[in-house]
C-alpha cells in the first residue's frame, strides 16, 4: 500500500478537507513555543506549516508527495523566500534527518498509513530529534469504528473550494484493523477516483511501539486539548481520535 501513489492523485483534492481545520493549530503552539527547529512529517499543502511562523522560528515540512509540496511551495512562497519555512521530500520509514530538531510534529493522521516500517520510521524520527526533544502524533479512530452503521456504505457531500462545486462519494469498509476508503470527486464534469488505506492504532498500540522504537514518558491527549494530559491508563479504551506525545529521552546519569 504505496502512499505515495495515493497522494499523487490526491494532492489536488486535500484542501477540500484540511483548509478550514484549526482544532489542532493552538496545541501544536503550546507545545512548540519555545523550539527554534520544528519538523512537520506529513506537512501536505502547508496547512500547519503557516501557523507556526513566528519570530526566529525555522519550520521544516516534509512530505513523501512532491506533488503535495509544489502546492505548499506555492501557497508559503514568502516564507520559503526568507527561509522562515524549508519544504522537503523525505521519507522517514528509509532515513533519518541529518539535522536534530526540538520537535516533531506527525500531523493529520499521517502516522496512520505507515504499516509494516512503523517501528523503524519512529527509530528514523528519533535519531532526528535533540535529546529530551518531544515527538507529537495525531491518531485517528476509523469513523467506521466509531459508526458502524457507515461501514461499507457510499456517503454523499457537497463541497466547495475556490468557487467550485465538489461533490464527494465517500465509502469506508473497516477489517483488520484496516482502514479502506474510496472517495469519488465530481467537479465541472471530470471524475476522479482516490483509494486510501489507514492502519488503526489503539493507545496501547502507539505506547508498544514508541517504546520499542527508544522513546519515553508516552501520553495522550484528548480531543487536542491540553489540559487533558495524562499517561495510560490501565483499563483505558480507545475510542476516538487522539494525540500522542513520547521523549527521546536523555541519557540517565550513573
Amino acid at each position: 500500500m504505496d502512499a505515495r501513489v495515493t497522494y499523487k492523485n490526491f494532492a489536488q483534492f486535500y484542501d477540500l478537507y484540511t483548509k478550514d481545520f484549526q482544532a489542532d493549530i493552538f496545541l501544536y503552539k503550546a507545545l512548540s513555543k519555545d523550539c527554534t527547529d520544528i519538523l512537520e512529517v506529513g506537512c501536505g499543502t502547508g496547512r500547519v506549516l503557516k501557523e507556526l511562523v513566528a519570530g526566529n522560528k525555522i519550520i521544516t515540512g516534509v512530505d513523501i508527495s512532491k506533488e503535495m509540496l509544489e502546492i505548499a511551495n506555492k501557497k508559503l512562497k514568502t516564507s520559503i523566500l526568507d527561509k522562515s519555512i524549508i519544504l522537503l521530500e523525505h521519507d522517514f520509514s528509509f532515513n533519518s534527518m541529518k539535522q536534530k530538531y526540538d520537535i516533531c510534529l506527525i500531523t493529520w493522521y499521517t502516522f496512520n498509513y505507515i504499516f509494516d516500517n512503523a517501528v523503524i520510521f519512529l527509530r528514523n524520527v528519533l535519531d532526528s530529534l535533540h535529546k529530551g526533544a518531544p515527538i507529537v502524533l495525531d491518531m485517528f479512530y476509523p469513523q467506521a469504528l466509531k459508526h458502524p452503521e457507515i461501514n461499507n456504505k457510499w456517503v454523499e457531500k457537497e463541497i466547495y473550494l475556490e468557487n467550485k462545486k465538489y461533490l464527494v462519494k465517500d465509502k469506508r469498509t473497516f477489517a483488520n484493523n484496516i482502514e479502506q476508503r474510496i472517495q469519488i470527486f465530481e467537479v465541472e464534469g471530470e471524475s476522479s477516483e482516490i483509494i486510501t488505506h489507514r492502519f488503526y492504532y489503539s493507545k496501547a498500540d502507539m505506547q508498544n511501539k514508541l517504546l520499542e522504537a527508544g522513546f519515553s514518558e508516552i501520553s495522550f491527549i484528548e480531543n487536542y486539548d491540553l489540559s487533558t494530559l495524562h499517561t495510560l491508563g490501565m483499563n483505558e479504551k480507545t475510542d476516538d481520535n487522539y494525540i500522542c506525545i513520547a521523549k527521546n529521552a536523555p541519557p540517565i546519569d550513573g
